[in-house]
């Protein structure tokens, strides 16, 4: 290991380092140099020795009158009232839990989790509850410290903890506690980019960065910024007037995320001639983006909202913002993204060009093939004895199938027109005003013209809403004829 790597590890200079060696006659030259395990070891003992003599000499008066007071309660009374228990486990993740129980009569208690490289103290004040601390590989030592509210003092129970040997360590997050009790601790919470609030950490020379997400975050610790308080605050300037601090602060500007997106516009449909809009957008980023969808269909004087925080995962494609447009109209989309969910105040709208303007011919939209679409017209054409050889039909449908797919995909429309009755016929689809024929209303999709054995010549054709052909040449019956064409 190189000392620039254990120092990052103990949350130490490399100078630290550098120097624990030299007082333990640990032969290295500069912060590359290596270390084996054993020397790694001693380095580790060293500081700890040095943090528990600390802690002896910080708290020595109260060690001290905590002893003094111990005995005096013995001497008072032989039988302690303080009582409590402590129960830990870490399990394969090298998470800490540690639940506690005391009686009513105590105060408070602060809790010593102890490790090789590492002293953390934890402050409750309820007479149960529990904690979780993540995460550890070291093998622990955990005891209670209990005051009660006559201020006698007792450790009531010591447990040593063995981590297992399948702790998976390669989390870089620093601890991170939860309790249902009341705690005092230094470790940062759990990374949550829907609620981040932006802070700032430092690194163990004073210096400050300020971190406005997860992923900012996760860069400034692994550069060193571990503390949330800085470790070296710079000294204050004195005036004769007043006193200044100065900070010295690294901000990170976060890019806005990545999205690609564009329209496009659906063939025309319905009874009435319309097309659809389609917005689809990419989110070319590897995490969740939130978006505001809006359209106008009145030349941008006002927007209706589509969608008010339209989640997509990362590189992925979503096309559910859909709009129907009418004959004669266009349409113009707007977005905003934005990393943070129901949060776009930092973000500005992009509009996409207005679409192209619907043009759709008169006519009745269907799609029978599942790709085109087309319109239907209606033609009335005289058929009697001196036409009935000469007529063409413009063009002939060709095949009864294909003449009783469209028919059927007209009568399933909602037709334009309603001649009031109950019945939704042929009448209801067509126009008749418009024919001057005389003719009982009817559309016959022909799809060929021969000659039928005892009729002669005769056009054939599906019966309206029906699979039963019709073979009509007889001219005494009808002298013209209504015909259903395709319209390209």
């Amino acid at each position: 290991m190189k000392v620039y790597e254990l120092a990052k590890k103990l949350g130490r200079t490399s100078k630290e380092i550098l120097q624990a060696a030299r007082y333990l006659e640990i032969l290295v030259q500069s912060h590359l140099s290596s270390l084996s395990e054993e020397e790694v070891k001693q380095i580790i003992k060293y500081f700890r020795k040095r943090r528990l003599l600390f802690f002896f000499k910080r708290y020595f008066s109260l060690f001290l009158l905590i002893f003094l007071v111990t005995i005096l309660f013995f001497i008072i009374n032989p039988q302690s009232v303080v009582s409590g228990e402590l129960d830990a486990s870490v399990n394969e993740l090298g998470e800490l839990t540690i639940d506690w129980e005391f009686n009513d009569s105590i105060e408070s208690g602060i809790i010593f989790i102890e490790s090789e490289s590492e002293i953390f103290l934890i402050e409750v004040f309820e007479s149960s509850g529990n904690t979780v601390e993540c995460c550890y590989d070291e093998n622990l030592a955990i005891s209670i410290y209990l005051t009660d509210k006559d201020g006698n003092e007792e450790e009531i129970e010591a447990k040593n903890i063995e981590v297992p040997d399948n702790v998976s360590t390669t989390t870089t997050v620093p601890p991170t506690t939860t309790t249902s009790s009341t705690t005092t601790t230094t470790t940062l919470p759990e990374c949550n980019d829907e609620n981040f609030k932006s802070y700032t950490l430092y690194d163990s020379d004073g210096n400050a960065n300020t971190v406005m997400s997860c992923r900012n975050e996760q860069d400034a610790l692994n550069s060193g910024f571990i503390y949330t308080v800085n470790p070296k605050p710079p000294p204050p300037t004195t005036t004769t007037t007043s006193t200044t601090t100065t900070t010295s602060t690294t901000t990170t500007t976060i890019p806005d995320p990545s999205s690609t997106v564009s329209q496009s516009l659906g063939s025309c449909s319905g009874p009435s001639g319309t097309r659809t809009s389609t917005l689809s957008i990419t989110n070319n980023e590897s995490y969740t983006v939130y978006y505001l969808v809006e359209y106008s269909t009145n030349s941008g004087s006002s927007f209706t909202t589509a969608q008010t925080n339209q989640s997509i995962s990362g590189g992925t494609t979503n096309t559910t913002n859909t709009v129907v447009v009418s004959d004669g109209g266009s349409i113009t989309w707007r977005y905003k993204d934005s990393r943070t969910s129901n949060d776009f105040s930092n973000a500005s709208y992009v509009s996409l060009s207005t679409s192209d303007t619907v043009d759709c011919p008169d006519g009745y939209y269907v799609n029978v093939d599942g790709s085109n679409t087309y319109a239907l017209n209606v033609e009335c054409r005289k058929w009697n004895d001196t036409t009935k050889v000469r007529f063409r039909a413009n063009p002939w449908w060709g095949d009864y199938n294909l003449a009783k797919d469209y028919m059927f995909a007209l009568i399933s429309l909602t037709g334009d027109y309603d001649n009031g009755d109950s019945s939704v016929d042929v009448e209801d689809y067509f126009d008749y005003s418009q024919f001057t024929c005389g003719v009982v209303p009817g559309a016959y999709f022909a799809y060929q013209k021969g000659f039928v054995q005892f009729i002669g010549q005769a056009i054939t054709a599906p019966s309206w809403n029906s699979t039963t052909d019709v073979e009509d040449g007889s001219s005494n019956q009808r002298d013209f004829y209504i015909f259903s064409e395709l319209v390209p």
